[in-house]
């Protein structure tokens, strides 16, 4: 369930009323990602502002009676869930309470369905009562979503999902059903893996292409995380920050981190893409690269800087 772009309640019931069709009763509704954008009006170059928007659990109660629903604010600031899930979690759904999460009420007192809190307390929790999603509604996911790519005229896309995900793509391909070409690319700290499938630049066939990784060394501008040398204009306390590879895990910046990964890739035979976008992160990379250049050597990496 993808809402990244949604900026008024109307569009989020729309939306939801579409995740649910077809939906066997019970199973969850995960993602949401809102908030992405909130920064400026969809489309405008920045000089138009919107208001930050919050789904109104409230509007879609009756259309989710059937599914326990949760999902986050794009920077894991926020979460949604319904009357189902509390249920599921045995909390009163009027007056729900957990250690270390606040649940958020409207100016009657009602519990509107956000909460916010120790983000790893809350992760643990829901990972452990959400199941993964079945392999059928994966292959449903994914046979929807190459429909929408033919409709758009796409021949090639690049995917940076799981591996499970690139199962889906083999499985697809082996019954003739894969009607886009993909370009497999996981994570920046899995490249391990690929290394043990001997796959390097160009490996794989027509339709699946494998041996390049990514990784991510800042937020987005949406969310006001992209990594700068300056405060933002909105909020002088906010430079942007780190993303996990880069960091500890208290979301403290670990010089040399994100170097060892490029350097253990780039000598496994992998390109390399990184998502840097503030001056602060495209600063960082570009002096990672030249490290990466004087301790690998020169060769053709076809290396990729995604954003800027």
């Amino acid at each position: 369930f993808n809402i990244m772009r949604t900026g008024t309640q109307a569009d989020f019931v729309e939306r939801m009323q579409k995740a649910v069709q077809g939906l066997p009763a019970g199973e969850w509704i995960v993602g949401g990602f809102w908030g992405a954008y909130d920064e400026w009006a969809f489309g405008s170059v920045g000089e138009q502002e919107r208001e930050p928007f919050t789904p109104d659990m409230a509007r879609v109660e009756v259309i989710t009676r059937d599914h326990p629903v949760f999902i986050r604010k794009f920077d894991n600031s926020a979460y949604a869930i319904n009357r189902k899930t509390l249920e599921i979690l045995g909390l009163d759904p009027s007056h729900p309470e957990l250690p270390g999460v606040t649940f958020d009420r409207d100016e009657a007192g009602n519990v509107t369905g956000i909460l916010h809190g120790d983000r790893a307390k809350i992760g643990r929790l829901f990972n452990a009562i959400i199941p993964p999603l079945s392999r059928e509604r994966r292959l449903r996911q994914s046979k929807h979503a190459l429909g929408l790519i033919a409709q758009a005229g796409v021949t090639n896309v690049s995917d940076m999902s799981d591996w499970e995900q690139l199962d889906i793509f083999r499985e697809l391909y082996a019954r003739e059903a894969l009607t886009t070409r993909v370009h497999f690319r996981p994570q920046l700290d899995d490249w391990p893996k690929l290394k043990a499938m001997g796959a390097n630049i160009g490996s794989g066939d027509a339709w699946i292409r494998l041996g390049a990784v990514k990784g991510h060394i800042d937020g987005i501008m949406g969310t006001s995380s992209a990594r700068f040398f300056e405060p933002y204009d909105s909020n002088p306390d906010l430079r942007g920050r780190w993303r996990r590879l880069v960091t500890d895990e208290d979301g403290k910046f670990v010089e040399g981190k994100f170097l060892q990964y490029m350097l253990d890739a780039d000598a496994a035979g992998l390109q390399l893409s990184v998502h840097a976008i503030g001056d602060e992160a495209n600063y960082l990379l570009l002096n990672y690269l030249e490290e990466l250049q004087a301790q690998n050597g020169l060769k053709p990496r076809r290396f990729r800087l995604v954003h800027a």
